[in-house]
């Protein structure tokens, strides 16, 4: 039987293209890629700590927010006169009475760091306050002068009066600022201890009262704001 050269290389050839074939099909097949899941927490358990607390006064209180007694309150033969004088009744609320109307209205409201903030009637906004505590005055000191603002909701025709109860520990002078003009009030010997404002309001919506301080640091406890008439 005689064998031809060229059938022989044919047949070499077909068996070289079937396994290059076979070579680029198993490649082009898709791989199985095993997925990869995050780790698992190992420790999700909440760690407990055994505390025991200190006096309250030391546990969250700063040394210099430790504030001597408050003033007195404005007596109340000289609070119903000045009342008087500006065109009211005489009249004096009890502390921290607020009567009960179907919508808010300012009549008798008492603002400190306790009580910030009543609703629709009006509420503080203080600058670099230095401490601000809820169970002591609000502490402002004279290396970074700050200034406590009260915000009122008045009614036209009304008149208020305002009675910031403070502390100082030397010469100074406090500056009450409101939309009407400025006032100035002298504290030489630091004995003064009620800065007492009346606003007279000429339309109705929100104003603005601010006390600043020049000189020594000082103690702001309350801002009593009273409705005259």
């Amino acid at each position: 039987m005689t064998h031809h050269p060229q059938a022989k290389l044919i047949f070499v050839a077909g068996i070289f293209l079937s396994g290059f074939l076979w070579i680029t099909l198993a490649q082009a097949q898709p791989q199985t890629v095993e997925s990869t899941t995050p780790p698992v927490m190992q420790d999700t358990a909440v760690k407990t700590f055994t505390v025991a607390p200190v006096q309250r006064t030391a546990a969250i209180l700063m040394p210099n927010a430790l504030t001597p007694e408050p003033p007195a309150p404005l007596d109340a033969k000289i609070k119903s006169g000045i009342l008087q004088s500006l065109g009211g009744g005489g009249d004096i609320p009890a502390p921290g009475e607020i009567k009960a109307q179907s919508k808010p209205v300012l009549e008798h409201i008492v603002l400190s760091a306790k009580q910030p903030f009543f609703s629709e009637r009006g509420f503080l906004t203080l600058a670099l306050a230095y401490t601000v505590h809820p169970e002591t005055a609000i502490n402002f000191n004279s290396n970074f002068p700050g200034s406590a603002g009260v915000k009122l909701k008045v009614e036209e025709g009304r008149t208020y009066l305002l009675d910031f109860a403070v502390k100082s520990w030397g010469s100074g002078t406090y500056l009450v600022e409101t939309e009407g003009g400025n006032q100035e009030f002298a504290d030489t010997s630091a004995s003064k201890e009620h800065i007492l404002v009346a606003l007279n309001a000429t339309s109705s919506g929100w104003t603005t009262v601010r006390l600043n301080r020049d000189g020594t640091d000082y103690h702001l406890y309350y801002v009593e704001v009273t409705r005259v008439n």
